[in-house]
């Protein structure tokens, strides 16, 4: 309830203002935040009350818009898209916005709007309702409402990406990153506040821009902020995401606890209309749990309930047949043994702390862990031995008999008392009590039994049972009381706990079953996590290795290559020398041929000049070729004019273009600035693509245009969980012909050297097929592009993308 004396205090001086804020203010935060909506909606109720007798109407319509929403989110309204209170409709509440001119009211119901949607996973629609708040920002000063604004906006971009076309695409990189901006501002600032969304946001960029590690540890970071600071609906949300994520991955099991976890936090929040969706979409990993049924059938401890709206009921198991403390099992204890063990990923670790949890909630005297071998198998350490290699290399089991009973799979890994964990060597259960072998006091056949049936077992006095007597008859010390229970995921046996204690009868119980039974889920869960991050770091071993191996391939190649390139300039050296005279001398007889009027034979003297001209371009492009791939190709940088350059490649190539019957056509802004790059470079690009298009032009049209443009691009920052925003100034230079076109299937070979885009192109137009490599790889050592599209019949069109500023880190 509003706090009557500061009301009373208000009205005495008229100060009407003032109490107008405090009403917005009493419901702003707890709205955004995610107080339960059962409570907010007394609030409201109170709050729009108090707002009408001021006749504050900016307030009572922010209060009245918040009051819709709610109402949607309780499940008042006849389904999810209708928003609506009694007899009052969105539409009448938005034309009366608007007939006020209260566009803070409007912005602040269009944002939570698009909120709720993006939470029901009607996304087309919440990106209407951000659109519609985006008009109203300029009222809006208050950044918790702001934040929700930039969060939800980002998020629902992220979701609908992969959908736009690739126009879209880069305005919804520009958008996040731009919104990313102002959220990593506030979260420095304000990290109570912010620092939540702004993880959230980051969580779902590395997810959808594969960077599946920075994705985990961000959402678990958001998780735990939102929890903290009681942020309930963004705590629910990045549960909800987070099980996204692993489901995507094929891990329901890690899915399933963020699930519940969504699941308990949205429905304390009270939103029942997503708590169905959640339930309809998800209904085998949230109604098949244990835990939702523990929640059904148990009643909360009213000590227990936390007034932090984070904080979950917390129920308890009874046993049916009492109810006394000793007996009854808090699920507080569940929890925290199940949180313990779900925060360790390294396998030895886990398994220690998990016999140290075990053995002290069962009251055990004593426990065993059984594995199968196919859990551990991928355990190996990088370069080390494997659990099958050192089993058969035991000379105590070498030298015994091979045959193998019923259940070969299982090994013992560990053995913990009370004081201590201890873990063995993988023993073989068959090998247990054979041929002489050190006894231990386990069974068995107990555990062949729960193995196979996957179902726990419950002893007293042991061996009374006679099923199970002969493996204790055979023991030093008969247990008095065993238990044993399966570890199961997806109904596939990862292992067996075998616990005993031989102080006391009846000292396993139901309850004892029951908490057992919960935390082996969740251990079976955690020894996959453990795996799995195993394989993580065995796959960036490997990547460090397969590092190590392209660096000695590299550094071999770099060898080889070297002493090419030097074969090759020294051959060139020794063609050009004989190859200059033969054209020198031809153009000397020519001249003299001409002057004594020996006109017979000056076809064959230019065609000796023809084909030395074209021996000895070949000559370039075979050590240009060879200079680019033993990376000795040096940039000459220097600042230019780009109508400068454009004019002079068109006067060079004019010639040739004109002895095919072609026109040529240029089009150009008169602004395109300048060009730091390698002019003679870039210029040779550029020859080579317009000789290219007249050469397989025949009367037809050639067309070079030139653009300046501007791109925008989103990148991760060193931190892995930052993304910036980087703008960038490009010069894009654009070839058309109307020759014959390339076939698509040689598409993806031109640029490959000696490759022509046909068989027959070499005898019909010549070449040698360098030119376009050559440019290729001129265009990306200066930090560009070269793209095609053909159309056989039709023509070509490259496409030249060059940075204005190029740099040597290219």
């Amino acid at each position: 309830m509003i706090n009557q004396e500061w009301q009373q205090a208000s009205l005495a001086v008229d100060d009407f203002q003032s109490l107008g804020y405090f009403l917005f203010d009493v419901l702003l935060i707890p709205f955004f935040q995610g107080e339960s909506l059962n409570l907010l909606q007394e609030k409201i109720t109170d709050s729009l009350s108090s707002s009408q007798k001021i006749n504050q109407s900016s307030v009572t319509d922010i209060i009245i818009g918040c009051q819709l929403l709610v109402n949607n989110l309780l499940a008042k309204t006849e389904n999810q898209l209708i928003f609506a209170q009694d007899t009052l409709t969105e539409e009448q509440y938005l034309t009366t916005c608007q007939q006020h001119s209260h566009g803070l009211a409007l912005s602040i119901y269009q944002i939570f709007k698009a909120k709720v949607l993006y939470l029901y996973g009607q996304l087309g629609e919440a990106l209407v309702c951000s659109h519609q708040a985006e008009k109203y920002l300029s009222h809006l000063s208050n950044p918790i409402v702001l934040g929700n604004y930039y969060c939800y906006r980002s998020l629902i971009l992220l979701s609908i990406f992969n959908q736009a076309n690739p126009e879209e695409q880069q305005q919804y990189q520009t958008q996040i990153a731009t919104n990313q901006q102002q959220l990593k501002v506030w979260a420095e600032a304000y990290p109570d506040n912010f620092l939540h969304q702004y993880q959230l946001v980051a969580a779902e960029t590395a997810r959808l821009f594969a960077n599946p590690l920075a994705a985990i540890d961000l959402y678990d970071s958001a998780i735990q902020w939102a929890n903290t600071h009681q942020f309930i609906i963004e705590a629910a949300l990045a549960n909800e995401l987070a099980a996204q994520f692993w489901l995507e991955r094929d891990k329901t099991a890690f899915a399933q606890l963020y699930l519940i976890k969504a699941y308990s936090h949205y429905q304390h929040w009270g939103a029942k209309y997503k708590v169905e969706n959640l339930l309809a979409h998800y209904p085998t990993l949230l109604i098949n749990t244990d835990i939702m049924s523990l929640n059904t059938n148990t009643e909360a401890i009213p000590s227990q309930i936390q007034t932090n709206p984070v904080q979950e009921t917390i129920p308890v198991i009874s046993s049916s047949t009492a109810v006394d403390k000793k007996n009854t099992l808090n699920l507080i204890q569940i929890m925290e043994a199940s949180q313990a063990i779900s925060e360790e990923i390294r396998l030895n670790h886990l398994i220690k702390k998990v016999m140290q949890i075990v053995v002290k909630q069962a009251d055990a005297e004593q426990g065993w862990l059984i594995l199968k071998k196919n859990v551990l198998q991928s355990q190996n350490p990088p370069g080390g031995v494997s659990l099958n290699d050192r089993l058969t290399t035991d000379s105590e089991i070498e030298n015994q008999n091979k045959t193998q009973p019923e259940n070969c799979e299982l090994f013992i890994e560990a053995y913990a008392t009370l004081k201590k964990v201890q873990l063995l060597k993988p023993i073989p259960l068959w090998w247990v009590d054979r041929n002489g072998h050190t006894r231990r006091a386990l069974s068995r056949k107990i555990i062949n039994h729960v193995a196979q049936t996957q179902t726990p077992i419950v002893l007293d006095k042991a061996s009374h049972y006679g099923l199970f007597n002969h493996d204790f008859h055979q023991l030093p010390q008969s247990p008095l009381s065993v238990l044993a229970i399966p570890i199961v995921k997806s109904k596939q046996l990862i292992g067996i706990f075998y616990l005993e204690n031989n102080l006391s009868h009846n000292v396993f119980t139901s309850e004892h079953l029951t908490v057992l039974k919960l935390l082996a889920t969740q251990i079976a869960i955690s020894i996959e996590n453990a795996l799995f991050y195993t394989q993580l770091e065995q796959a960036r071993f490997a990547e460090i290795q397969s590092r190590h191996l392209a660096e000695q391939a590299r550094q071999e190649a770099e060898i080889a290559s070297r002493a090419k390139t030097t074969f090759l300039t020294n051959m060139s050296h020794e063609l050009r020398t004989p190859l200059n005279a033969i054209l020198g001398y031809s153009q000397i007889i020519q001249e003299e041929a001409e002057e004594l009027g020996y006109e017979g034979i000056l076809p064959d003297l230019e065609k000796i000049q023809t084909a030395g001209i074209q021996l000895l371009g070949i000559i370039s492009d075979i050590l240009d070729i060879s200079k680019i791939e033993a990376d000795k190709m040096e940039l000459n940088l220097t600042e230019f004019s780009v109508i400068q350059l454009v004019e002079d490649m068109v006067t060079t190539v004019q010639l040739m273009v004109e002895t095919e019957g072609n026109t040529l056509k240029i089009q150009y802004d008169p602004d395109l600035g300048t060009l730091y790059a390698d002019y003679h470079k870039v210029g040779q690009i550029l020859l080579n693509l317009l000789n290219n298009a007249s050469k397989f032009t025949h009367q037809g049209t050639i067309t070079l245009t030139v653009t300046h443009e501007t791109l925008f691009q989103i990148q991760p920052t060193a931190a892995e969980d930052d993304i910036q925003l980087i703008e960038s100034e490009w010069i894009f230079f654009q070839i058309t012909d109307t020759g014959i076109g390339i076939p698509l299937e040689r598409i993806d070979s031109i640029f490959e050297a000696f490759t022509q885009a046909d068989n027959s192109s070499t005898r019909e137009y010549g070449g040698t097929g360098l030119g376009l490599t050559i440019s290729d790889r001129l265009c990306r050592a200066m930090g560009g592009y070269i793209t095609v599209n053909s159309e056989v019949g039709k023509g070509s069109t490259f496409t030249v993308q060059l940075p204005t500023q190029v740099t040597f880190s290219y």
